[in-house]
């Protein structure tokens, strides 16, 4: 048995998940389905993977994140990437704290399509209306979560 770096951060991940889990429970069944369903998978999964860690079991010739990544990037470049990804995460989170989960949604797809230079106006507006209509069907009529009034809200009124 063998106990490496990557085995506590797995632990650490079964302990987040499994608080999650436990948190989840206080909730009413109709808030608590999917965010308890994620904490439970992940759970299970860490806690595979863990198993397997501790057993000293391959996972084949290369490693789990490496597959299918091209190794000729530069390290600096998958960096930036990486930052910009968290960045637009992060704006996104604080995004609906001040304006609210739609209007960020609207906001943030069409911005990050608009910045891609990939498609046009008309498309990112489309595809940001999607957005933004799929995810309150889902929040707010399916999963009828109750959302928390924005910030920008509270000061206006």
């Amino acid at each position: 048995m063998k106990f490496k770096g990557q085995s506590v951060v797995t632990i650490i991940f079964m302990i987040i998940s499994s608080f999650a889990a436990v948190v989840a429970l206080e909730w009413d069944f109709k808030t608590a389905l999917a965010p308890f369903s994620c904490a439970v998978v992940a759970f299970i999964l860490s806690s595979a993977l863990l198993v397997k860690e501790l057993k000293g079991t391959k996972t084949g010739n290369a490693q789990i994140m490496d597959v299918g990544f091209r190794k000729d990037v530069p390290a600096r470049q998958v960096m930036l990437g990486s930052v910009q990804y968290f960045g637009w995460l992060v704006a996104v989170y604080i995004g609906i704290l001040v304006i609210g989960m739609y209007p960020s949604f609207l906001l943030f797809v069409f911005l990050y399509l608009q910045m891609s230079r990939k498609v046009g106006v008309v498309v990112s507006v489309v595809l940001a209306g999607a957005t933004a209509a799929v995810a309150y069907i889902v929040v707010s009529q399916i999963a009828q979560v109750a959302l928390p009034e924005p910030y920008l809200y509270r000061l206006l009124f």
